[in-house]
């Protein structure tokens, strides 16, 4: 429980920035302090109702490689970033090293690489960050050119800098 408290205990907010103050681990956290995290979830989605679960569609055979607009005239690219986790994994603040490793090798499969040939390959490539050696394929990372091309095109994930994601513990590996 004190590390799920620890970002709210760090970073208490401030009367106009509203924060949460708590992170689950895991799934299980939720459930073994779920008196903590309920009242919190409330407070924070006025709309949710426990017992009602999130909707969930994770049928690989559902991506495609469609063009969304074949003209190119209005839309040249789309981004995805995900906000929820792996089944079976840890969450982003107790996520080790290793896990970290294979959900890299996971999306790295997904985009394509590696062997990535099957209903849930994607077009497009794995950069890893640069300076990252933890993809052996492309040791190093991206190169500079490719870091300021993503960045400058807003597709680059940003390295966590809130004071409330860091004490939760969201850092290591950037």
């Amino acid at each position: 429980l004190a590390q799920c408290i620890k970002p709210g205990v760090d970073c208490p907010g401030h009367a106009l920035v509203k924060v949460a103050g708590i992170c689950a681990g895991d799934a299980e956290c939720y459930e073994k302090y779920w008196d903590v995290f309920c009242p919190v979830l409330k407070k924070l989605h006025v709309e949710w109702v426990p017992e009602k679960m999130h909707a969930e569609d994770v049928g690989v055979e559902k991506i495609t490689n469609t063009a969304i607009d074949p003209s190119g005239r209005y839309a040249v690219y789309a981004t995805m970033e995900t906000r929820r986790n792996f089944r079976g994994f840890r969450f982003p603040p107790c996520c080790s090293k290793t896990e970290r490793r294979e959900v890299e090798r996971i999306l790295n499969l997904a985009v394509g690489g590696a062997h990535g040939t099957g209903a849930a390959s994607v077009p497009g490539a794995y950069l890893p960050l640069r300076r990252s050696d933890s993809h052996a394929p492309k040791m190093g990372g991206m190169t500079s050119q490719q870091e300021s091309r993503l960045r400058s095109a807003g597709m680059l994930f940003a390295e966590p800098d809130s004071r409330t994601r860091l004490a939760a513990g969201v850092g290591p590996g950037w």
